[in-house]
């Protein structure tokens, strides 16, 4: 449970317990959501696939440490409670989670979705490098513009990884 949740049974009050109800409601349609995107990104329409992807990394979005947030942890002289260690780690689970969901897209027959995959990837963790050749191929597609700009602008988030991308830009597929 959350600390609102906890919390609001401490308080213990009908308006908290009403509060909790309505907070737990939320988590449930919450949790069923997922699971019907999780699931989405098997469906035969490519056009379903595409906007599940876009739903669950608009989800991981928030999970992700800003740098700022970073910067700030590796600077702490005092260890973290407890607290802070648990929604950290289930924050790093379901973006795990996702990446590797969004991962199996990159394989997807429906270049589109491949191409939106590769992208939405970049933005949730730029150490997945995997993405790389899909980018690229939506660099080289002369019908997708779209997303061979969105792509260009992916590539950006690799300059930390730059070593990565040296063999996908070798390999014998992209000449």
């Amino acid at each position: 449970p959350g600390s609102a949740t906890i919390t609001l049974e401490r308080i213990g009050t009908p308006n908290a317990l009403a509060a909790l109800e309505l907070l737990r409601k939320w988590e449930r349609k919450w949790n069923a959501r997922e699971e019907r995107l999780f699931r989405a990104l098997s469906d035969r329409d490519p056009a379903v696939r595409g906007n599940a992807a876009c739903e669950l990394h608009n989800t991981a979005l928030p999970l992700k440490p800003t740098e700022e947030e970073l910067r700030e942890a590796r600077s702490r002289k005092h260890p973290r409670s407890n607290w802070e260690l648990m929604v950290e780690r289930k924050k790093s689970d379901k973006v795990k989670e996702i990446t590797t969901a969004l991962k199996t897209l990159l394989r997807d027959p429906q270049k589109t979705v491949r191409y939106r995959a590769a992208s939405y990837l970049v933005d949730i963790d730029t150490s997945t490098t995997e993405a790389i050749p899909v980018l690229f191929e939506a660099i080289k597609d002369d019908k997708v513009t779209d997303y061979s700009c969105a792509a260009v602008a992916a590539l950006g988030g690799y300059y930390r990884f730059a070593g990565a991308a040296v063999s996908a830009l070798t390999d014998p597929g992209l000449e």
